[in-house]
C-alpha cells in the first residue's frame, strides 16, 4: 500500500481529543506542547467537561469543529478509542495519532480492540499511527505532538522508534550532539501504519537525508526489504533483542542453528540497513553522514595529536576495526620535521606534542588533506595548556568545510562545557568523545551497502509436484532419502550416482554399473535418522561387503524395530573430500524462508561457522553469504587442493532457494556438500527434505 502521509505528519490544523486543564495529565502535557512550541496551525482542543482548554476555545465533540482537522491525535481511555475514530471518519477525518495505551501490548481484550481498529482503518483507507505512543516531533513545523520534551534542532533527519520512552532517550543524546532532526516519531504498535510506511513517506521527502530507527520487532518483513532496497536514504537501526533464542525446535542442522538474532541481522544487511548496538553508535555514525559526502574507503588513516595516549588508543582502536594507518614516506617526514618541534615525532600517529600551536595543526592537516593516498584524517586535542580545544576544532572544521568529500574527524578531550561550545560552534567537522566511538563509526561508514533486485524464479516440475503431492497424501512431512534425491537430480543439481534398489541381486547389478567403492543407505517413510538404527553401510569395495552389509543393515533394523518403515536402499558412489560444507532452509516465525551456508560435516554445529540470508535472495547476497564464513578461505586453492566451482556452489543455493520458494518447503538440509579434491567441483550425497 503506497500512503500519503504528508498530511499526517505535515498537518495544517490538529484537533486534540483528550485535551485537558490537569497539569499532570497527559492531555494538558500534549496540548501545552503543541502550544508553546511554536506551531502555528489550527488547534481545536476536544473535551466535553471544558469550554476553555489552556487558552484556546474547548470543543464538545468532532462534531462542533469548524472545519475537518487535517489530523486528530486521540488521547482518551483505550474502552473509547475505537467509537471515537469512527465517529471522526464520518465528519471526514482521514488521518489519526494514538496516544492511548492500553491495547495489544497490555491482554487479550486489548488485542481484539487494537485488531478491531486496524481492519476498520484498512477498510476505510484511514491513516492511523500507534495507539501506545507518545506522539511525534516535527521540527520544521515547530510541531511538539507529544508528551515528552524536545529540544534537538531541525535538521535533515528522521527519528523512530517502537517505544516512546526510548524515543525520549535518543532525543536527549541527540539534543547535545551536531545532528538535527525534522521528525521524531513513536509508533508504538502500529496497528496501521507500519514502519516500512514511514520508511517510503522520508524516501519520498526532499528534506530527509538520513533515517534512525529503534525496534523491538519487524512486521511484515517482506515490505519492510521491499521498500528498504528502494530506500536511498541512510537507514541506522538498533534492533533490541540480540539474546533471544529461536522460536521452535528443529530436526535439520538449519534449524537447530536459527537463532532470530542471527536472521535478524542477516535480514537488515539485505535491506541495506546499518544494524549498531547503542544510541551513541547511532548518534555517532549519523553524524559521519551529516558532515561528510564520501564513505568510499578509509584504508589509509592518519592521527594528528598533541598527546600520546590517546593516539595510541586511537591505532588500536581503528586496528581492531581493520582500518590500516598510512605510512609516510622519508620526504613526507622531512617536510613535516621543517615546521614543527623538535620533540615531535612525525610518524603515524603525528605527536605535534603538548605545546602545539593552532598553526602545527592547520600546516599538518594541510599537507595530509592534499595528499591523496590518505582516506581519513583524525585529528585528536587534549587540552593541557596554552591553546584551547576550541581554536583547534574551529580551524579544522574551517578546513573540512573546504575539503567536505575528505574523512575528517575531530577527537576533543576537555571538560564539559568547551566540549558543548565546540559541538555548537563547529558545523562540517564531526565530533567524537573517544577514540573507540570513532573507530565504531567508520567500521560502519565504510561498509558497503548494496540494494540490490531479488532474483526470484518459480519453479514447476511434474514430477517434482507428484513426489510431494505424494508424501501429503500419506501425511508425511519428510520425503524419503530416495524423494529427496530424485527432487535433487530434476532440479538438474551435481549428485553422486546412485540407484534405488529392493533386493539384493539388483543391488549387485546396480554397484557394479555405478563402480566400487559404495555406500549403501535406506530410504524410509518412518525413520529420519538412518545412521541412528544402522542404517547406512559406507566404503564398501565388492560384491561379498555388500552382501554383507544387507544382512548388518536388516538385523540392526529388526533390532530397532524399525523393518515395518523400510522403503527399499540406496546404492552410491562412495565419495570423501577434505572439504564438506552445508546448506539448508529453515522456516522462521516472522521472516518466512530462510537459507544457511555454513561449514558442513561434523563441524557444522561444534563450530557454527554459517551465514543466513532471508528468501528471496539475489546472486549477490548469495556471495556475500559464502565470504562471510571465517572458513570462506578453505574454498580457494590450498596446498594441492583446486579452488571450489564457485559458479556451480551458487547455482546449487539459487535453485535450492527457488525450490524452497516454490514449494513452500519448511526444512532442507544438504549436509554435506563435497568439494572433490581432484576438480574443485561441488557434489551432492545427501538431503533432508520437510514439506
Amino acid at each position: 500500500m503506497n500512503r500519503n502521509l504528508q498530511t499526517l505528519l505535515n498537518p495544517k490544523s490538529i484537533a486534540l481529543i483528550g485535551a485537558s486543564n490537569k497539569i499532570d495529565s497527559v492531555g494538558y502535557r500534549l496540548l501545552n506542547n503543541i502550544i508553546n512550541g511554536g506551531y502555528e496551525g489550527k488547534i481545536y482542543p476536544i473535551n466535553p467537561k471544558y469550554d476553555n482548554c489552556q487558552n484556546l476555545k474547548c470543543y464538545k465533540s468532532i462534531n462542533d469543529l469548524p472545519q475537518i482537522p487535517q489530523l486528530v491525535i486521540i488521547a482518551i481511555p483505550a474502552k473509547s478509542v475505537f467509537e471515537t475514530i469512527v465517529q471522526c471518519k464520518d465528519f471526514g477525518v482521514q488521518n489519526f495519532y494514538i496516544i492511548t495505551s492500553g491495547f495489544g501490548e497490555l491482554n487479550q481484550e486489548g488485542k481484539l480492540i487494537q485488531q478491531k481498529i486496524s481492519d476498520y482503518a484498512k477498510d476505510n483507507e484511514l491513516n492511523i499511527i500507534g495507539p501506545n505512543t507518545i506522539g511525534f516531533v516535527n521540527n520544521k513545523l515547530m510541531l511538539n505532538a507529544n508528551f515528552g520534551q524536545s529540544k534537538c534542532k531541525n535538521g535533515s533527519i528522521a527519528l523512530l522508534s517502537q517505544s516512546g520512552a526510548y524515543l525520549s532517550g535518543i532525543m536527549n543524546i541527540i539534543e547535545n550532539s551536531q545532528i538535527g532532526l525534522k521528525y521524531a516519531i513513536s509508533f508504538g504498535n502500529a496497528c496501521d501504519v507500519k514502519v516500512h510506511d514511514l520508511i517510503e513517506c522520508f524516501n519520498n521527502d526532499k528534506d530527509i537525508t538520513q533515517i534512525l530507527m529503534y525496534l523491538e520487532s519487524i512486521p511484515c518483513p517482506k515490505e519492510f526489504m521491499k521498500i528498504c532496497k528502494k530506500c536511498n536514504k541512510k537507514i541506522i537501526c538498533i534492533k533490541s533483542g540480540r539474546s533471544a533464542k529461536g522460536a521452535s525446535a528443529a530436526s535439520s542442522h538449519t534449524g537447530t542453528l536459527a537463532s532470530s538474532d542471527v536472521i535478524v541481522d542477516s535480514f537488515l544487511k539485505q535491506c541495506g540497513v546499518m544494524r549498531v548496538d547503542s544510541i551513541s553508535q547511532m548518534v555517532d555514525l549519523a553524524t559521519i553522514f551529516a558532515t561528510t559526502n564520501n564513505f568510499e574507503t578509509a584504508k589509509n588513516a592518519v592521527i594528528i595529536t598533541n598527546a600520546g595516549g590517546p593516539a595510541i588508543m586511537a591505532v588500536d582502536a581503528l586496528s581492531n576495526n581493520g582500518i590500516d594507518l598510512y605510512n609516510f614516506t622519508d620526504d613526507e617526514k622531512s617536510y613535516m620535521k621543517s615546521y614543527l618541534q623538535s620533540q615531535a615525532s612525525v610518524k603515524n600517529p603525528v605527536d605535534m606534542v603538548a605545546s602545539a600551536s593552532v598553526d602545527d595543526y592547520k600546516k599538518t592537516l594541510e599537507f595530509c588533506i592534499n595528499n591523496e593516498k590518505i582516506d581519513a584524517i583524525i585529528c585528536i586535542h587534549l587540552y593541557i595548556m596554552g591553546t584551547k580545544s576550541i581554536e583547534i576544532a574551529e580551524i579544522v572544521d574551517k578546513l573540512k568545510e573546504q575539503h567536505p568529500d575528505k574523512l575528517i574527524m575531530g577527537i576533543f578531550i576537555t571538560h564539559q562545557n568547551e566540549l558543548l561550545e565546540i559541538k555548537n560552534k563547529v558545523k562540517h567537522l564531526p565530533i567524537f568523545d573517544s577514540s573507540e566511538n570513532i573507530a565504531d563509526a567508520l567500521k560502519f561508514a565504510t561498509k558497503k551497502i548494496e540494494k540490490l533486485k531479488i532474483q526470484e524464479k518459480i519453479i514447476k516440475n511434474k514430477n517434482i509436484d507428484k513426489i510431494i503431492l505424494q508424501a501429503k497424501k500419506e501425511n508425511r512431512e519428510l520425503l524419503t532419502t530416495y524423494e529427496s534425491l530424485e527432487v535433487l537430480k530434476e532440479l538438474k543439481l551435481p549428485l553422486v550416482k546412485y540407484a534405488y534398489v529392493k533386493d539384493i541381486e539388483t543391488a549387485k547389478e546396480q554397484a557394479k554399473q555405478i563402480g566400487y567403492p559404495v555406500v549403501v543407505k535406506i530410504t524410509s517413510k518412518t525413520i529420519t535418522h538412518k545412521s541412528d538404527v544402522g542404517g547406512v553401510k559406507v566404503g564398501i569395495q565388492d560384491e561379498n561387503q555388500l552382501i554383507k552389509a544387507f544382512e548388518e543393515i536388516n538385523i540392526s533394523l529388526a533390532k530397532n524395530n524399525c523393518l515395518d518403515g523400510l522403503d527399499g536402499f540406496i546404492i552410491q558412489q562412495m565419495k570423501s573430500s577434505n572439504r564438506e560444507f552445508v546448506y539448508g532452509i529453515v522456516k522462521d516465525s516472522q521472516f518466512d524462508l530462510c537459507s544457511m551456508f555454513g561449514l558442513g560435516g561434523i563441524f557444522v554445529e561444534a563450530l557454527k561457522d554459517v551465514c543466513f540470508k532471508v528468501l528471496p535472495t539475489s546472486e549477490i547476497d548469495i556471495e556475500n553469504q559464502i565470504k562471510s564464513l571465517k572458513s570462506s578461505s578453505l574454498l580457494n586453492k590450498i596446498r594441492n587442493l583446486p579452488p571450489a566451482n564457485l559458479e556451480v556452489l551458487k547455482d546449487i543455493m539459487l535453485k535450492i532457494n527457488n525450490f524452497a520458494l516454490s514449494y513452500d518447503i519448511k526444512e532442507l538440509d544438504l549436509n554435506p556438500i563435497l568439494i572433490e579434491d581432484k576438480s574443485g567441483e561441488p557434489v551432492l550425497i545427501d538431503a533432508r527434505i520437510k514439506i
